[in-house]
């Protein structure tokens, strides 16, 4: 995918309800993406939540953080549900910020 050239914030879950497909994704995933597949180059921000490709949309904490993003360009790594590997800042395991 190309670099993107306008303010994005990508979330992306780490919780899967089927683990067959997990069985075969590479590293941390949410039941059908990698969580570092998610990322794209030139992004702002990345957060990680303890969430399912199939539910993420609907929960509370990604509405909020969604809001959090479109204030200031950047999630709100103190938010409870922060995976703690992406909410470490940079050089943490999952990692977040410009790629």
């Amino acid at each position: 995918m190309s670099p993107v050239a306008f303010p994005l914030g990508v979330i992306a879950g780490s919780r899967t309800i089927n683990p067959l497909y997990s069985a075969v994704i590479p590293g941390p995933d949410d039941g059908k993406v990698a969580v570092e597949r998610a990322k794209i180059t030139g992004m702002l921000d990345f957060l990680v939540l303890p969430h399912s490709d199939t539910f993420i949309m609907r929960s509370p904490t990604t509405h909020q953080q969604t809001l959090h993003f479109l204030r200031p360009g950047r999630f709100e790594r103190a938010h409870p549900d922060c995976v703690p590997e992406a909410c470490s800042g940079p050089g943490g395991e999952l990692g977040f910020g410009p790629q």
